[in-house]
């Protein structure tokens, strides 16, 4: 339990500083507040191994012993003068409240990784019933991937589902496209792969892994939650900039982000969603 609310503790300041600086570079790009909400995430889901590594930092007050007596002896030459206290024992009953938090805890950690195995599993399946996009997607998609600086090969997927946009893989990345998404224009194909392979380029899908580690570490922790999901926020408009960044008018990339929306059957873009969060992180 002291490794516990220690690790906790430590993390939450390293993650509350974390998001006071990106809060006060508001104005600056969105890659430096990413940037800089990645390493206090990383820091924090290495507190456990730092706790034990490094010299120790401590946030709670080291127990003290104190002795006391239960008599007295007061000597007058060689006859000692014995005064006996009366000792009453007391029988407190305590409630196991370390016990009863460590319970909570572990439990909420086990439902936060279910959610991710899930998440996982419901990938591998979308991905089995994919079928390979081969034509100018995957013309553009190569020619575009040099231009992002993406080194790596990038799987271009099609799903039977029209309100599906994924991009997942931290090892072996790819793009899942929505069904309908051929009668796209050459325009908004270009402004989609730009901001998929952005992500990728990025490898943003390693630095959401060590968030979804860190949210199982510590599921009860609300500074998790929102550097996690400021995170996520960050590493979208980072891509954003680097779309624009690629000669994309910011009108003309506006009006795209709007048609695609709707395309998705008015539900959330994926770039977006929590689903992201989950589907990054395999491959």
């Amino acid at each position: 339990m002291t490794l516990l609310l220690a690790t906790t503790v430590k993390a939450s300041v390293i993650l509350a500083l974390g998001l006071a600086a990106t809060l006060a570079l508001r104005h600056r790009s969105a890659s430096v507040r990413h940037a800089i909400l990645a390493s206090a995430i990383t820091c924090a889901a290495l507190m456990p191994v730092l706790e034990r590594a490094l010299p120790q930092w401590s946030v709670l007050p080291s127990p003290t012993q104190t002795t006391t007596s239960s008599g007295l002896t007061l000597a007058s030459g060689d006859t000692p003068a014995r005064f006996d206290t009366a000792i009453t024992t007391t029988t407190v009953t305590t409630i196991p409240w370390a016990r009863i938090v460590t319970g909570i805890w572990l439990v909420a950690s086990v439902v936060t990784l279910g959610g991710l195995v899930t998440g996982l599993v419901r990938l591998r399946r979308l991905r089995n019933r994919c079928t390979p996009v081969r034509g100018r997607w995957r013309t553009l998609t190569d020619e575009l991937s040099h231009d992002c600086g993406v080194t790596r090969p990038v799987a271009l997927l099609q799903s039977h589902d029209a309100s599906l946009l994924v991009t997942y893989g931290v090892w072996h990345p790819g793009i899942i496209l929505p069904a309908g998404a051929s009668t796209w224009t050459d325009d908004r194909m270009r402004v989609v792969l730009r901001h998929e392979l952005a992500h990728i380029a990025r490898r943003d899908a390693g630095v959401q892994l060590v968030g979804e580690a860190l949210r199982i570490m510590q599921p009860l922790n609300p500074f998790v939650w929102i550097a996690c999901h400021r995170l996520r926020q960050e590493s979208e408009y980072a891509c954003d900039d680097a779309v624009l960044r690629g000669g994309v008018n910011a009108t003309d990339y506006a009006t795209h982000l709007f048609d695609v929306a709707k395309h998705l059957s008015g539900r959330h873009i994926t770039w977006a969603s929590p689903i992201v969060r989950i589907t990054w992180v395999f491959g």
